[in-house]
């Protein structure tokens, strides 16, 4: 016979191989014994009281214990620690899940989010239990180390929630091996970073993706496009770059979220052919060219933020026509009038405040100003102070214009970037130094501009090498009678400009000296 011995009061033989949980030291960890192990791994004896039944050791009826949901055939299939307060009053001395669950061989579905004092991390060893389809930790603050890569081999898992934990790393590329996964979200995993996953676009069953305020920095896959089924996309919060790609193929699209991604390039037609698309929050990012009309064809869209970019244009008479259009937000861009007559008689959007203060609760006005660009209440947008305005419809705060700034808006509006030879813009929207030492900017002895000497398009002109019209200077000379408003006279410095560029001058001429009279003289630098 084999010797025995006695250890803690538990009888063993050297013949087996010692457990950890072995409570009856058969050498095999059953279920009440892992769930045990469970208990007194997290600080059992301080769990809410909701838990007490599992402080009967006695008690091995694992069923009956409160969170745990059995079979038939009487295995656990479901773990739910919810609000037990999982090592509560022994943080120090808490290591997260003992590797002993995966003696939960037919276990579906496991949840222990919500705890605030359960520290460590998760086994690997949970990529053993093949018949996992959720797991559930979200909110477990402290909740750490990285996600084990072994989770990729659970190919019956639906829902993987993991965020707002303390995780850190990338996203491992196993877990595009989920070919069952319908929800991922590891948002809110502010020490994670790393690359979006090339390979996400595996995920074939997938309907959400939570990847939001993850640190992750790169361009996002064009992988993404191939996910047909998926609903929501939110990756708000990262530091992604590049254009977004083509995402015409997710046709059951009906919310995408990338506000404050860093995302550049133009707004992306591909949105516009989703016909389930609801939401569109593309809010800061460096987003620039024309609304696209094509907007209006979305009949499901309800909230439409493109605010706080870098787009130009007018707004489209097409979205007028969005059936359900609730919220629009398009202040913080360079848009200009006119703004759609059927907006600013809308009854739906923003609750209808247009009908106190028509197209004020659509957008903001040159001149006025509020913190989201249109009117946040019954009293409308806020006129800017004497001697301030604004550039563009909405604004989001008011500023003195300087001459510098309207050379800057006349540069841009003349298309200046073209000038030729180069060395005709040195100089031009540089900050650093005065406008005075911009090339062709000629000023008085009191810093103030007196005359440009600046390249326009001639109808006439033979083309330059680079195949460009090519261009030649006109000085334009301003009226030095300061007590007047400035006069700007071409007629006689430009020789025969082409009609387009008369008119361009004329319009942002007229525009540049409404601001340049705002106060009795231009604000200097």
């Amino acid at each position: 016979a084999t010797p025995k011995q006695t250890r803690l009061g538990q009888s063993t033989c050297h013949s087996r191989k010692y457990a950890i949980g072995d409570l009856n030291a058969d050498g095999v960890v059953f279920e009440h014994e892992a769930l045990r192990l469970i208990w007194s791994s997290t600080g059992g004896r301080n769990w809410s009281d909701k838990f007490s039944n599992w402080n009967d050791r006695a008690n091995t009826k694992k069923c009956t214990y409160t969170g745990v949901t059995c079979n038939r055939a009487g295995d656990v299939i479901k773990l739910d620690l919810r609000g037990a307060d999982l090592c509560k009053d022994v943080e120090d001395k808490c290591w997260g899940l003992p590797k002993e669950i995966t003696a939960l061989e037919h276990l579906q579905e496991l949840y222990i989010s919500g705890n605030s004092f359960f520290s460590g991390t998760i086994p690997k060893e949970l990529g053993m239990l093949k018949q996992l389809r959720i797991l559930d930790t979200s909110r477990c603050v402290r909740l750490g180390g990285t996600i084990p890569t072994e989770l990729g081999t659970l190919k019956s898992l639906v829902s993987l929630n993991l965020s707002e934990c303390n995780w850190s790393g990338s996203i491992p590329t196993e877990l595009a091996q989920l070919v069952s996964l319908q929800k991922l979200n590891l948002g809110l995993n502010h020490q994670m970073s790393g690359p979006l996953p090339e390979n996400i676009g595996n995920l074939r069953s997938i309907k959400e993706i939570l990847l939001s305020r993850m640190n992750l920095s790169s361009t996002i896959p064009s992988s993404l496009g191939n996910l047909g089924l998926l609903e929501n996309l939110e990756l708000y919060g990262n530091k992604l770059s590049g254009e977004l790609p083509n995402l015409s193929g997710n046709k059951n699209l009906k919310r995408i979220d990338l506000f404050n991604c860093r995302l550049a390039g133009t707004f992306p037609l591909s949105l516009t052919k989703l016909p389930m698309l609801q939401i569109i929050h593309l809010k800061s990012n460096n987003i620039n060219g024309t609304l696209p009309s094509e907007i209006g064809s979305l009949g499901m869209l309800s909230w439409f933020d493109v605010s706080m970019n870098q787009m130009i244009g007018t707004i489209p008479q097409t979205y007028t026509k969005l059936p359900n259009l609730r919220d629009l937000r398009l202040g913080g861009n360079m848009l200009s009038e006119p703004i759609p007559e059927g907006l600013c008689s809308s009854t739906k959007v923003h609750g209808g405040l247009a009908s106190h203060c028509g197209c004020d609760a659509i957008i903001c006005p040159v001149g006025s100003y509020s913190a989201t660009g249109f009117a946040p209440d019954k009293e409308g947008c806020t006129k800017c102070p004497e001697g301030e305005t604004t550039q563009f419809l909405g604004s989001t705060e008011c500023r003195n214009f300087t001459q510098q700034d309207f050379l800057g808006m006349f540069y841009d509006a003349v298309g200046a970037e073209d000038w030729w030879p180069m060395d005709r813009r040195e100089g031009w929207k540089d900050t650093s130094v005065s406008e005075c030492e911009w090339k062709g900017v000629v000023c008085d002895e009191n810093g103030e501009i007196s005359a440009l000497s600046i390249p326009l398009v001639g109808n006439s002109q033979t083309g330059n090498p680079d195949g460009r019209t090519k261009l030649f200077a006109s000085r334009i000379i301003l009226d030095p009678q300061r007590e007047a408003p400035p006069k700007l006279d071409f007629s006689d410095q430009l020789k025969n400009p082409s009609p387009e560029i008369k008119r361009i001058l004329g319009q942002t001429f007229d525009d540049l000296k409404a601001y340049y009279v705002n106060k009795d003289k231009t604000t200097k630098r």
